[in-house]
């Protein structure tokens, strides 16, 4: 008998459990559907706003297709070739910014239309205003300095002693047997051609050492070394102060009176006279453009 109910309470809680797992088990099928049922709904709702932005940029792109020789279209590439100089100017690319104000002229012309008269007037007066600006060939100006860096290498500072060796052949003698009264004329004219004597207007400075000569042509070049790299940098300040000092350094230092010193100062003073890093105007257009956007 204990053996029945034991067994009767070990089916019914059997069927319990199994009841419960059940219930458990359409409640996680439900969530499952419910879950499915949302993603879904998302997927479609995302691929509905995707195709609705596919349709509005197709009717963008056919509209600018459509409108690609229309004034609006024509502005609004006027606009880009004006700013695009203006970022041009900005890197100082000077040829390439009046370039464009060119073209963007060409274009506002085009148009034919009265109301952009001050536009084009103003593209008109920033691309004369740059050209007549006139913007130094760096290229070029490097290599100047440079070969008045080599020609200045080979000056002699003043107190330097030069020598004149010139190889005399001597005449042959019309007859072996020469007299040593002949030979003493011959070597009494050669003590003549040694001994000179000459009349200085200034004041003779005494001879440079060695070590005084290296150092006066190792500022020289340092000098233009300075002046060449402030062209790499276009620092206008440096590169007219170097100049100066070279100018001031070849007076204080090396005879003026040689033609090869008298050249290099005259080219010093031509290379001040540039302008290494002239002040580009502002483009009038570009506000202009601003109020007409």
């Amino acid at each position: 008998m204990k053996t029945a109910i034991f067994s009767l309470f070990i089916a019914c809680t059997v069927l319990l459990l199994s009841l419960f797992q059940f219930e458990k088990y359409q409640k996680f099928a439900l969530n499952t559907q419910l879950s499915q049922k949302k993603l879904e709904d998302e997927v479609n709702l995302k691929l509905e706003t995707a195709q609705q932005m596919m349709n509005k940029q197709t009717q963008i792109t056919q509209r600018i297709f459509t409108e690609s020789d229309g004034p609006l279209w024509k502005m609004a590439e006027i606009d880009y070739l004006v700013s695009a100089a203006n970022a041009r100017l900005l890197s100082r690319e000077v040829n390439t910014a009046i370039r464009l104000l060119t073209i963007a002229q060409e274009k506002i012309e085009a148009l034919n239309d009265a109301r952009l008269t001050p536009l084009y007037q103003a593209v008109t007066k920033d691309r004369d205003a740059l050209q007549t600006l006139s913007m130094p060939n760096l290229t070029a100006l490097w290599r100047n300095v440079s070969t008045l860096m080599e020609e200045a290498s080979q000056l002699a500072p003043r107190g330097t002693l030069i020598i004149n060796t010139e190889s005399k052949t001597a005449a042959p003698s019309q007859a072996a047997d020469s007299s040593w009264q002949q030979k003493f004329s011959e070597t009494l004219s050669e003590m003549k051609d040694l001994i000179k004597i000459r009349h200085y207007s200034k004041p003779v400075e005494p001879l440079l050492s060695e070590s005084e000569k290296r150092l006066i042509q190792l500022n020289l070049q340092t000098l233009f070394e300075t002046t060449r790299l402030a062209i790499l940098s276009e620092e206008p300040t440096i590169y007219l102060q170097s100049i100066q000092d070279l100018k001031q350094w070849l007076a204080a230092y090396y005879d003026d009176t040689q033609s090869n010193v008298k050249h290099i100062d005259t080219a010093l003073t031509e290379l001040n006279a540039i302008t290494l890093r002239p002040e580009i105007p502002k483009l009038s257009s570009i506000d202009l453009l601003t109020l007409l956007r």
